[in-house]
């Protein structure tokens, strides 16, 4: 998703999101 977007959180659930 977006890293770029949010905090390291989001980071993480958008990493999570992309497999």
């Amino acid at each position: 998703g977006n890293r770029l977007r949010g905090g390291p959180q989001m980071i993480r659930l958008s990493l999570d999101g992309k497999r």
